[in-house]
């Protein structure tokens, strides 16, 4: 037999022809990729739990403005009538949120000073009941 012959046929480390992953580093870089999926996903859920928190949150922020703003617009002297104190403003109930309530609430520091707060309350998914409110002085 030729010394090529007998090289081929002899027992040893194979020559892989198309080159590639052998099943063995498939299985490690699978196993690597498993465990960090695994770590992450809990990172990833509260961050999307975040998100959605923070979702809600600016949009009865821009409901609290949008209330004082209104308030802000009407005559000194009418503000007691068209909202009334510790009522909710009818207009913005449900308007964005789940349950949410926008409650206004003031108080007479003096005849030509009031103090008014808004507060707008919702249910969340993440967080249940959630309070925010904003505040403002008024003068005639």
């Amino acid at each position: 037999m030729d010394q090529t012959r007998i090289e081929r046929l002899r027992p040893g480390p194979r020559a892989r022809p198309h080159g590639g992953f052998t099943f063995l580093e498939v299985m490690i870089a699978a196993t690597v990729l498993t465990v960090g999926s695994v770590i992450a996903y809990p990172t990833f859920i509260s961050l999307m739990r975040m998100s959605r928190l923070s979702h809600e949150t600016n949009l009865a922020m821009f409901d609290l403005e949008e209330a004082l703003e209104d308030i802000q617009s009407v005559v000194f002297n009418d503000i007691e009538t068209i909202y009334p104190n510790d009522e909710a403003i009818p207009e913005f109930e449900g308007r964005h949120l789940a349950d949410e309530r926008i409650v206004v609430h003031w108080t007479e520091i003096n005849p030509d000073l009031l103090e008014i707060e808004v507060v707008c309350t919702w249910t969340s998914n993440a967080q249940g009941q959630v309070t925010k409110r904003l505040t403002t002085m008024r003068a005639r």
